[in-house]
């Protein structure tokens, strides 16, 4: 992660009318939305409330969830947590059922303390069950307004970015809700990733089913059909308390308002957090090229020595320890009739050598298990690569 530096920095600037007003606005409360994915809003508010000491008012809402919190909040936000897909800052709701109307309150909001004059705009415009349902006409009018008010305003310009963060305008029952895109691009890239497989898991859910299965960081962690790695990447994170966004960059850097916030170390306070692994993570994969590229996303970072691999066949694997977590995303899609043979002997493995263990275990819905079932464990539901999904976590 680094930092963008801003035309910003000047003393002039600093003793200006924006200056002083993107100062006073990095110590204000904003409401912010984090976007979640389906099947795991529990998870999430579960980590919100615990990595989010500045966070408050923190609720479940329909596709994510909503709180309170004030600038460094917003950047905690982005790189502590793993669940979330993308983190909005609502910066405006009004009602609305005119272009007229749009206008005036769109040039009402500051938008001098997240956007450079300049600059292309970026809108993103949904609209349902309103009299403003034609998005493109939304779009327009919504972008004269933003750039009336950069012009007529104090705004600050750069040659540092090529495009202002994403805008979010949606509009529900002419309730019209506007938002700035603080993370840039999605949340589960973390910046790790340079070889995938086919249709490979998003970091986020891997995240979130670790979470749900009871995983306590302290107990061996089986990544045992790895991929390209990632359920053993993200238990690595957990296991050495890294933020797991600590390797990417965000679009938060790219405000005026990030040019004015006082705690530009706060990455590297993150940082001093990180401590050895508390447990051995084993991933392995039958097929060498998947080993060695698991191997390969997490080199030169301080997560290759957490994770111990080797290419060995799930079936030769006998546990030494009586309790750890187990996470399976196996093969499927080849043939209906293979995938059931292969399911179930995997359900007899665990059944007979990681009894006690917590799992995690990936199938698609299609598929009926005797050893994967609502009855037996906690189900969640999701769509990957076009495909119904559930996700088994518990105790086998």
């Amino acid at each position: 992660m680094t930092h963008t530096q801003k035309t910003s920095s000047d003393k002039p600037f600093r003793r200006s009318r924006l200056g002083k007003k993107i100062k006073r606005m990095t110590k204000k409360n904003f409401p912010v939305f984090a976007s979640i994915p389906p099947g795991f809003l529990d998870p999430a508010e579960k980590e919100i409330k615990t990595r989010l000491e500045h966070a408050g008012n923190i609720h479940k809402t329909k596709g994510g969830i909503s709180f309170n919190t004030d600038f460094e909040g917003i950047i905690k936000a982005n790189i502590l947590t793993g669940i979330p897909t993308r983190i909005l800052v609502r910066i405006a709701k009004f009602n609305s059922q005119n272009f007229d109307t749009l206008q005036k309150y769109m040039e009402e909001i500051p938008f001098e303390l997240f956007l450079y004059k300049g600059k292309d705009l970026n809108i993103k415009v949904s609209s349902r069950k309103s009299r403003l349902i034609h998005t493109g006409a939304i779009k327009e009018k919504a972008g004269e307004s933003i750039n009336r008010r950069l012009s007529l305003n104090e705004s600050l310009e750069t040659d540092l970015i090529k495009e202002n963060p994403n805008i979010f305008i949606r509009i529900s029952r002419d309730r019209v809700s506007v938002s700035i895109d603080s993370s840039g691009e999605p949340l589960y890239k973390r910046g790790l990733k340079k070889f995938v497989n086919e249709a490979p898991l998003r970091e986020n859910l891997c995240m979130a089913a670790i979470l749900k299965s009871g995983y306590n960081k302290k107990q061996p962690f089986f990544d045992p059909m790895c991929g390209s790695g990632t359920f053993s990447a993200e238990a690595a994170i957990l296991s050495t308390n890294t933020p797991p966004g600590i390797f990417r960059n965000y679009s938060f850097q790219n405000w005026p308002l990030f040019s004015r916030f006082k705690n530009k170390d706060i990455y590297k306070e993150l940082k001093k957090n990180i401590s050895p692994p508390k447990s051995i993570i084993y991933s392995s994969d039958i097929s060498l090229k998947n080993v060695k590229a698991a191997s390969e996303n997490l080199k030169k970072t301080h997560l290759e020595k957490a994770v111990k691999r080797a290419c060995i066949n799930f079936f030769d694997i006998y546990p030494q320890c009586k309790e750890g977590t187990i996470a399976i995303n196996p093969p499927y899609g080849i043939r209906l009739d293979k995938d059931k043979k292969l399911f179930e002997k995997i359900g007899l493995k665990l059944t007979k050598d990681f009894k006690n263990w917590n799992l995690v275990f990936i199938l698609p819905v299609n598929i009926k298990s005797r050893y994967f079932s609502e009855k037996n464990f906690d189900t969640s539901f999701f769509i990957h690569g076009g495909i119904d999904m559930a996700l088994f976590t518990g105790k086998i």
